[in-house]
C-alpha cells in the first residue's frame, strides 16, 4: 500500500486569517501614541522607530501590513519637528502623496 505525504499549505500568518476590521483594531493598539513623535530625520524607519519599538515592529514585517496600517500611523499620531527648517521639508518630500495627505497632526 502506497502512502502519500501531505505537504502543509503555505501559511501567510495568523494575522491575515482575521478580518480586516480586527487587523485595523490591532494596528491602532500597536501604533497610536498619545505622545508627540519627534522626527529628527525623515525616513520611514526613523518615524516608526520613534514609536514603541516592539509595537512598531509589526509595520516592518511585510508590505501588506504596512499598506494596511500606514493610515493609522499617519492619521492618529502627532509628529513633532524640533528643527523644522532642517527636518520638515525632507520629511514631506520623501512621503508618497497618499501618505502626505493622510498626516493629520504636525507640531513645530
Amino acid at each position: 500500500m502506497a502512502t502519500s505525504v501531505v505537504k502543509p499549505a503555505p501559511q501567510s500568518g495568523l494575522l491575515f486569517a482575521l478580518s480586516p476590521e480586527l487587523r485595523l483594531i490591532i494596528y491602532a493598539l500597536l501604533l497610536v501614541s498619545n505622545l508627540l513623535i519627534p522626527i529628527y530625520s525623515y525616513t520611514r524607519d526613523d518615524i516608526i522607530g520613534r514609536l514603541l519599538a516592539v509595537s512598531a515592529a509589526i509595520i516592518r514585517t511585510c508590505s501588506q501590513i504596512y499598506d494596511e496600517a500606514k493610515g493609522i500611523l499617519y492619521k492618529s499620531n502627532t509628529f513633532y519637528f524640533p528643527r523644522p527648517g532642517i527636518n520638515l521639508g525632507p520629511f514631506l518630500k520623501r512621503r508618497r502623496l497618499e501618505d502626505y495627505m493622510s498626516i493629520k497632526s504636525v507640531a513645530l
